[in-house]
């Protein structure tokens, strides 16, 4: 359909209009005369049944509001349906499942919240999700994201970062590792706005790898995060849901990963659920207990003897150690510590 078109609901002959957009569009095809009285607004035009009798059509503007909406859909193109008119591209809210979802994510963490997305999506007569596409990075060659190759292996629409897709088409963005801000124009695209998956029990560890943190200090409890993501800054918005989780003894942060993933997608579809509701009950974040989890670097692989426990040395390789090896000097050469063993247990570090 060339741009500035019209498309126009059927509405049979004889029948009233079912909306004041309706009504506009139901006008006779004769040419009018559009004339200003004490500020409404009016068309008029004649019946063309060879008397002189007039009718006149009346749309109700409804306000300056509903009269630029009017204008904005003139320009764009009408799609009518359910008893309201939209601008042609754009989705209508939906106020219940089954929800267009557009992801954002990269890693491991996320891969498991997109399986439970697309399980959602697939699973049943009513499902949770019924259109799913993915936004993730480029990867480096020879080695794929989790996320793109998950995406791919299940035949999901998958965009290249900056690019999006038609985000209009959604219902809500949801966000897992994905390591970039969006915009304040981008969220306002989706009308539940865009959700986050974070695996901290917030406002502790914002920032980019909290699982890693928790596990470097040692921390006994930690959690996953529900969150609504606000422009310009990380892990700031309204929490919308939140469960904590005891972490286990010797736990790497690989292992606490999958344990967290797994919960945060449980949650995640719990939230889908009912999100509308879960939305009205959302609380802002504390202002008390913020901490940040900056992203890992080598340098934190560093062994300072002098100033470490043996238990602090143990953390660092769990929480490192599946990324890189712990590295110290030995009579002025740097050495790679490939793995540790706790004395007191014989196990493993």
């Amino acid at each position: 359909m060339a741009t500035g078109a019209l498309r126009l609901a059927a509405i049979p002959e004889g029948h009233a209009a079912s909306s004041p957009a309706a009504a506009l569009l139901h006008r006779p095809a004769h040419t009018p005369r559009k004339d200003d009285v004490g500020g409404s607004r009016k068309w008029r035009h004649d019946a063309g049944d060879g008397g002189s009798r007039k009718r006149r059509a009346v749309a109700a503007a409804g306000g300056g509001a509903m009269r630029g909406r009017l204008l904005r859909a003139w320009r764009g193109g009408w799609s009518c349906g359910r008893g309201r008119a939209t601008v042609a591209g754009e989705a209508q809210r939906r106020e219940k499942p089954p929800w267009r979802v557009l992801f954002f994510g990269t890693d491991g963490f996320a891969a498991e919240i997109l399986r439970a997305l697309r399980v959602a999506r697939d699973l049943g007569p009513d499902p949770l999700v019924d259109r799913l596409e993915v936004v993730t990075l480029q990867s480096p060659p020879l080695k794929g994201h989790a996320v793109k190759k998950y995406a791919e292996q299940f035949l999901l629409p998958v965009y290249l970062w900056p690019e999006t897709g038609p985000c209009e088409n959604f219902d809500v963005g949801v966000v897992a590792s994905f390591g970039r801000l969006l915009s304040k124009d981008l969220i306002l695209k989706f009308p539940y706005g865009v959700l986050n998956v974070h695996p901290s029990c917030l406002p502790r560890w914002r920032g980019p790898a909290p699982i890693v943190h928790t596990v470097l200090h040692g921390d006994p409890v930690t959690g996953v995060t529900i969150m609504q993501i606000r422009p310009k800054r990380f892990d700031v918005g309204p929490i919308i849901r939140q469960e904590t989780f005891a972490v286990p003894a010797r736990c790497s942060a690989k292992e606490l990963e999958s344990l967290l993933s797994k919960l945060g997608a449980d949650m995640l579809v719990a939230v889908l659920q009912n999100l509308p509701e879960c939305l009205r009950n959302k609380k802002e974040q504390l202002k008390e207990g913020v901490t940040l989890a900056p992203k890992v670097t080598v340098s934190m692989s560093y062994v300072q003897w002098e100033e470490q426990t043996s238990e602090q040395v143990l953390q660092m390789h769990r929480a490192l150690g599946a990324m890189m090896p712990l590295q110290t000097l030995w009579m002025g050469t740097v050495v790679k510590l490939l793995d540790l063993v706790d004395v007191d247990t014989g196990l493993p570090g």
